[in-house]
């Protein structure tokens, strides 16, 4: 049910959609979005995601199963739909800040943004109806819309505030989710040669790492999901550096096997199947 929407998008639009996003809702464009939503004063509901991607396709199918949600996001938000890759800095604010909200995510890249377009709560996670460890959608926007209303300019401010914290984390080796969605549309030859300079694999179990705790990338991040490392092991094959594809089929066994080949399976490591036979 998860898809890779890290790396970049491959192929053409399928001609049919069995769930099309773009029909559940008024959609608008990140400029007249971003416009209107100043104009009223009210939240962004953004989905920076492709239309024919899973996960966008699944919260087509829940907001067509759940019409209150659907009246919600429609009365209360500006709903604002971008491809990821012609707004690649709007994606970005978005997956940083998932990375300091959530600590880990998965597609799609959604979330409230305050009417200045900067991402006040995230919900990268396709498990819309909600679990024991988070709210379903509908509480989150109800949330939301509450306190947006009550407190708006305190939202605003922690908008802007959530940014420079998460600034102080993206610089080379500090940032835990970056470097993958960076260099997945655009390749930057130093971070490469940082990356395996320094080792792609962790003191712990000697499986493939893509993130490190401070500059340097000497000291690996030990949150080694598949579906981060699968794409990794794309960038590193795509990659021109001399040892890139060494280290990719490295990558892509770890990340295929249960845990990096040692421990039990998780419902991610058949993320790297595509790559597995490079």
């Amino acid at each position: 049910m998860i898809e890779l929407s890290v790396m970049p998008a491959s192929g053409r639009e399928p001609a049919e959609l069995q769930h099309d996003v773009r029909a559940s809702l008024n959609w608008r464009d990140w400029d007249s979005g971003l416009e209107e939503a100043r104009s009223v004063s009210k939240p962004i509901l953004c989905l920076a995601e492709q239309p024919w991607s899973n996960s966008a396709q699944r919260l087509a199918l829940f907001l067509k199963e759940d019409q209150e949600l659907q009246d919600l996001a429609a009365a209360e938000f500006i709903p604002v739909l971008v491809d990821p890759d012609r707004h690649p800095a709007l994606a970005e604010r978005i997956l940083v800040a998932a990375s300091q909200l959530e600590g880990t995510f998965s597609p799609p890249l959604l979330a409230s943004l305050s009417e200045e377009g900067l991402p006040l709560v995230t919900y990268c996670n396709i498990a819309f109806e909600g679990d024991g460890r988070r709210p379903s959608l509908l509480a989150l926007l109800r949330s939301t819309r509450d306190f947006y209303e009550a407190q708006r300019q305190e939202c605003i401010v922690e908008a802007r505030g959530l940014q420079q914290i998460a600034a102080d984390h993206t610089a080379p080796g500090h940032n835990l989710f970056l470097p993958v969605w960076s260099l997945s549309r655009q390749t930057d030859p130093a971070m490469i040669d940082g990356l395996i300079g320094a080792g792609t694999t962790d003191q712990l179990d000697l499986t493939f790492h893509r993130a490190a705790r401070m500059p340097g990338w000497g000291v690996p991040h030990f949150e080694k999901t598949a579906l981060q490392n699968a794409a990794m092991a794309n960038v590193l094959r795509n990659s021109d550096h001399p040892a890139a594809g060494e280290h990719a089929r490295a990558a892509a066994a770890a990340s295929f096997a249960p845990s990096g080949g040692q421990g039990r399976a998780t419902p991610h490591d058949r993320g790297a199947a595509a790559l597995r036979d490079w």
